[in-house]
């Protein structure tokens, strides 16, 4: 008898959750396992799943995949490729499991970093089990199988007042197979009280023969006065399918950028963020740029939920959409009752360079308190026909006016990144692409 997708997922985890662990990562998967056993999958007859389509995820059955050699060469090769600098810091991951062996890791008193299996082991273990005591409970069915089958992943714990000299890189590298495989990761964030850091995660798939699966969740947690900037780097395969999901809490006088930048789209992507600002004071900046390609589908879900007075957001998300691809946005400005002088801003502006291209946007406020100032705003259309007959009449052919155009709408979020190399690079590289694309 053929299994239904569900029942094989449960044996699946119930032989994966026969492995050997500590007491916290068994009860991270009983939770898991409970709550995916309690879910279903979504349709497109579910509110927050109504624009994405994931039937194509569903048709396979994707097992969990086993450990993948990959070879020095291959890893050279890709940070050659990444703009890490020689006195950066580095952590590695292959399908979910850190390795330390091609790592640069920071060692800072009091501080961890390095994989999740380890940190369990460690001097910081009380620490890093409170954390994942106090994690977000899945929302959905795929955050729900990350839980269950979460084998290793990255843990970033930054002591009090401890500033990071030099960027912190995440390299997530994703291999396949003959088959179609599963990859669960988890990235856990802690950054101490006056603390500081600038942390760059990229994404890379380097096997794309079979189709892959990854869920990549991320918890991020705030003490008082910390700041980090986030830069999120996607070379995706148009057959691999990405649930992505970024939970942030943040406590008084603390700071977050964060930005997304989808070089190389998957052919199904969902990127989600919920952000909490607990306690006044707090800045949370969104930015979010993606080259939209194929037949790929990108949707992002976002949630800025403002609890405490005194707090800024902000939500700019950009997309240029060529081909049969398709853009979904869902932006929530949520401000409580108690979240007096909140200043909010939303945009999504989207640009269509192709008649098959399509886009839906939901740009969304819910305010209960009385003294704040919040607004959004979307746009979804071709390249400004004004601008581009300005362009040819100075003699520029057509072309090059649609990929001077195409590289202006995306420069604002660019020109936002704080490090000067990492801004240099993403500039470089998205140029590279429009000059391929348009």
């Amino acid at each position: 008898m053929t299994l239904s997708l569900k029942d094989f997922y449960s044996e699946e985890i119930s032989t994966f959750q026969k492995n050997g662990a500590s007491s916290a990562l068994k009860q991270l998967w009983a939770r898991g396992n409970s709550l995916f056993q309690t879910m279903e999958f979504p349709t497109l007859k579910d509110e927050a799943w109504r624009n994405t389509n994931i039937r194509p995820l569903l048709g396979e059955a994707f097992a969990r995949t086993a450990m993948k050699e990959i070879s020095a060469e291959e890893i050279e090769n890709t940070v050659a490729s990444l703009p890490i600098q020689e006195e950066d810091y580095l952590l590695v991951t292959v399908n979910g499991i850190f390795h330390p062996e091609i790592s640069r890791v920071p060692v800072i008193a009091g501080s961890c970093f390095g994989g999740l299996r380890r940190a369990l082991q460690s001097e910081e273990s009380k620490r890093i089990e409170a954390l994942l005591d106090s994690s977000p409970q899945p929302k959905h069915i795929f955050t729900a199988l990350n839980e269950a089958f979460v084998d290793d992943g990255i843990v970033i714990s930054l002591s009090e007042g401890v500033a990071l000299p030099h960027t912190l890189h995440v390299l997530c590298l994703s291999a396949g197979g003959e088959e179609p495989q599963a990859i669960h990761e988890r990235l856990l964030v802690d950054v101490g009280r006056d603390a500081s850091a600038v942390l760059a995660i990229h994404h890379v798939t380097l096997d794309d023969r079979a189709p892959i699966f990854k869920t990549f969740v991320e918890d991020y947690r705030f003490n008082n006065n910390a700041s980090l900037t986030r830069l999120e780097s996607i070379r995706d395969s148009s057959s691999l399918y990405r649930i992505g999901h970024l939970s942030v809490e943040q406590k008084e006088g603390t700071r977050l950028d964060s930005f997304s930048l989808a070089l190389d789209g998957a052919k199904l992507t969902r990127n989600e963020i919920e952000v909490s600002l607990v306690e006044s004071d707090c800045i949370s900046n969104l930015y979010g740029l993606a080259l939209n390609r194929e037949r790929n589908l990108l949707d992002n879900d976002l949630l800025i939920h403002h609890h405490a007075p005194d707090c800024e957001s902000r939500m700019r998300y950009k997309q240029m959409l060529q081909d049969s691809s398709r853009g979904v946005f869902t932006g929530k400005i949520h401000v409580d009752q108690t979240a007096q002088k909140t200043n909010s801003e939303q945009l999504s502006a989207n640009i269509l360079l192709s008649p098959q291209a399509r886009m839906d946007a939901k740009p969304q406020l819910e305010i209960y308190a009385d003294d704040v100032r919040c607004t959004h705003g979307v746009t979804v259309g071709r390249p400004d026909p004004q601008l581009f007959f300005y362009l040819r009449s100075r003699g520029i052919d057509a072309p090059l006016a649609t990929k001077l155009l195409s590289f202006a709408f995306v420069e604002d979020i660019i020109s936002a990144i704080p490090v000067c190399s990492l801004r240099e690079w993403f500039s470089e590289e998205f140029w590279k692409r429009i000059q391929l694309a348009v």
